[in-house]
């Protein structure tokens, strides 16, 4: 018996199938039973599926003789499997990699009746569209319901778990949307839910299979406000429902609403007799109305300017349609939908105007930058960093793209980078100029080593460019991935073509658990890793902990207070007025050179030091690939600066003062336990770091032969030709 049966209804998948299969088959957990559902599909999805189970014997098919629908392949899928735990998956949809590990982990470590994940929506060509997260918390019931960041993901079965006791006798209705009343019945009978931030379910938005008919029949409409009340019906005998949960339906409703072309199937010939009958049935005095739109898609679409400047109350606006004889509704054609209220907003108006000018632009922009390709065909490579920094993979990249005379242009925000020298030739463009737009849709390869950091913004609205189809997107990274930041950088939600690694583990994980295919993800080592060689070395110490969270948010929200008050303020103010560190530094002849994070260095007046030894430094005077090179010994938390000094065999101290809280707050473990696998000794307490600091200076800051085995096993490319293979990496992967 397997852990996990997934359900696969088929049905006019032929052409999504293969993919849906091959994402099931792939998963990190194994201990799996794919149990396909044939609902009669008329295709040669059948051809697929024994192709599929001959691969796989985890594959189990059974055959419907007639088309029973989306909710009776379900059925038949669940009265066949065997296993202890139930997931659905639709054939033209696919998951990610984890998608099955996450879920059961989170069942049976929590010992939850149900768990679900945020999802992605994919084009037909299984291109990224839109991330739908939700949050990582345990729920009940009740808290789930009253949340209305969760609405949108409610409904569907698709990116959730189930326990096969508690759904084993709940049947799906054969109707449209049948989720939802199936839904509600089970959450009647669990107690326990929890949820995953993870984006790992792909809903694909293609609207002629199974889960998505098409046909405008009115039996269709009716199945879906029929399976709302029902929803409703089911959930209120047992929990009390709020409002936000019921306007959340309505508008659900009323977008299938636009979509029903059979409704009423005005004509244009009668519109005006329509439209004079709407005002003649409104005070002009309470409100004023002008009609846009007459008729759209053979349906009736009406648009309203409010002449009025006052705000409107919350009012129910009630307006009769009188239809010609031969127009005539049935009084059967509505329906009455359980729901008491119906609330029209008053939009803002200069957002809209702001919505209009931005696309203005972005069309002029696409229009001058094809004209820019047909008179100057040649390729462009756009690279880019932090838009106020030029110190990162980026511009060692692109340095090494003009030696060999690519056609490359680098994007800096001369605005707000200060100290910053040697980059005022003419291939050196200002972030979100003109010229900055135009060559983000000319560009054939957009690079960078902090993703969609040197994307353009709009003028007017700030409105983020979007990738043209025409561009690849390479990501340089910023430093190696250790921890998993898959929420931020796995295919599910970013736009990244190419993946580029540093280090091997990195490379394996990143692999495995982000969601690319094993093509777009690449080890090449990092570009600026071809300036680690040969360094010069000074008797300097580099203190350089990384951010947090925290304290970043209370940035945004202006709270220094919180700064002041926080752990990392005092552990940091503490070390560098430590009378035995200056005693020891004296002693040694070295210098410190404390550099907090980029995210910290806003706060970096509030450090104060009377030591003549210690040397607090802001970004805009101290270059950070520079103080690597030159210190003798880093100290760092978890800052992944830690590798580049790996990189050249230098030796580290790991100060984790913080240890459980920034594990839990700030970033989600990965491959990488610094205790284990780390390149130096872990301390905890500002007494043993000090003891430290005097072991390492008393051995002349060499790096122990342990973890020197561990820094040739982590690179096992340790050259100068990081920024060559890249370069072919991206080339090959075009062709």
């Amino acid at each position: 018996m397997s852990a996990v049966s997934v359900i696969v209804p088929v049905y006019k998948v032929e052409k999504y199938l293969p993919e849906c299969l091959e994402s099931i088959m792939c998963q990190t957990f194994s201990d799996i039973e794919i149990i396909c559902v044939n609902d009669a599909s008329p295709d040669n999805s059948h051809l697929v599926l024994e192709e599929y189970s001959k691969r796989d014997s985890r594959i189990r098919i059974f055959t419907h003789p007639q088309n029973g629908g989306l909710g009776a392949a379900r059925n038949t899928g669940l009265k066949e499997s065997n296993s202890p735990y139930i997931a659905f998956v639709d054939s033209d949809d696919t998951v990610e990699p984890t998608f099955i590990e996450t879920l059961i982990n989170l069942m049976v470590q929590n010992d939850a009746d149900l768990s679900w994940c945020g999802n992605c929506s994919i084009d037909e060509h299984s291109n990224f569209l839109e991330a739908y997260p939700i949050p990582d918390k345990k729920w009940t019931v009740e808290q789930i319901l009253n949340t209305e960041q969760l609405y949108p993901s409610i409904l569907p079965v698709w990116n959730k778990m189930f326990k096969r006791e508690l759904i084993k006798d709940i049947k799906q209705l054969p109707i449209v949307s049948e989720d939802q009343p199936a839904l509600a019945e089970y959450f009647t009978k669990c107690e326990r839910i929890i949820t995953s931030s993870k984006c790992l379910y792909n809903y694909r938005k293609n609207s002629n299979t199974l889960s998505r008919p098409v046909e405008p029949k009115p039996t269709v409409w009716n199945d879906f406000f029929y399976s709302h009340q029902l929803f409703f019906e089911i959930l209120k005998v047992k929990y009390p429902l709020k409002k936000q949960l019921k306007k959340q339906a309505i508008l659900r409703c009323f977008s299938i609403l636009w979509r029903i072309q059979a409704f009423d199937m005005l004509k244009l010939k009668n519109w005006n007799e329509h439209r004079q009958n709407i005002l003649k049935h409104l005070k002009e005095d309470k409100i004023g109305l002008k009609f846009y739109s007459p008729l759209m898609y053979r349906y009736l679409q009406i648009s309203f300017a409010l002449k009025s400047k006052t705000k409107l109350q919350k009012h129910l606006i009630h307006a009769a349609l009188v239809l010609s004889k031969s127009r005539w509704v049935k009084n059967d054609s509505f329906l009455k939908l359980p729901f008491d209220m119906l609330r029209i907003f008053y939009p803002n108006i200069k957002h809209y105007f702001k919505k209009v000018l931005d696309s203005i632009e972005i069309i002029s922009v696409r229009i001058i930058a094809r004209i820019h390709t047909i008179i100057f065909p040649r390729p462009i490579w756009l690279v880019g960093e932090r838009p106020d920094t030029a110190q990162d993979n980026g511009i060692y990249f692109f340095n090494y793209l003009k030696s060999k005379k690519i056609n490359s242009y680098y994007i800096y925000d001369k605005k707000r980078a200060k100290g910053q020298k040697g980059l005022n030739e003419n291939k050196v463009i200002q972030y979100n100029s003109f010229y900055h737009k135009i060559l983000f849709y000319r560009a054939k390869y957009y690079i960078t080593s902090h993703n969609n950091f040197c994307v353009p913004q709009s003028n007017f609205g700030k409105r983020r460019y979007s990738f043209s189809a025409y561009t690849k997107n390479v990501f340089l990274q910023h430093g190696i991935t250790y921890s998993d930041n898959s929420d931020d950088y796995g295919k599910a939600k970013s736009k990244i073509d190419l993946f580029i690694c540093g280090a091997k583990p990195e490379y394996e994980f990143v692999k495995e658990r982000f969601g690319y295919n094993p093509d777009q993800v690449k080890l090449t080592g990092f570009a600026r890793f071809d300036g680690l060689h040969n360094v010069n070395t000074k008797q300097q110490i580099l203190l350089m902990p990384t951010w947090r969270k925290s304290i970043w948010k209370s940035r945004v929200a202006n709270n220094h207070d919180f700064f002041l008050n926080s752990k990392y303020y005092k552990v940091f103010q503490s070390l560098i007025n430590n009378a035995t560190l200056e005693q020891l530094l004296i002693q040694h002849n070295y210098k410190l050179v404390f550099y907090p994070h980029y995210e910290i260095q806003p706060y970096l007046n509030y450090f104060t030091t009377e030591s003549k030894s210690i040397i607090i430094a802001s970004k805009e005077e101290y270059n950070v690939q520079v103080l690597l090179k030159e210190s003798a010994l880093l100290i760092t938390d978890s800052s992944s600066v830690n590798f580049d000094f790996a990189y050249m065999y230098k030796p580290i101290i790991y100060y984790f003062f913080d240890r459980d809280d920034f594990v839990k707050n700030h970033l989600k473990p990965g491959y990488f336990d610094h205790k284990k696998d780390g390149f130096g000794e872990v301390v905890e307490t500002e007494t043993d770091l000090i003891n430290q600091i005097q072991n390492a200076l008393l051995s002349n800051c060499s790096m122990p032969q342990k973890y020197k085995e561990r820094v040739s096993e982590f690179f096992p490319l340790y050259d100068t030709n990081n920024c060559e293979r890249i370069c072919q990496e991206i080339i090959k992967f075009t062709k």
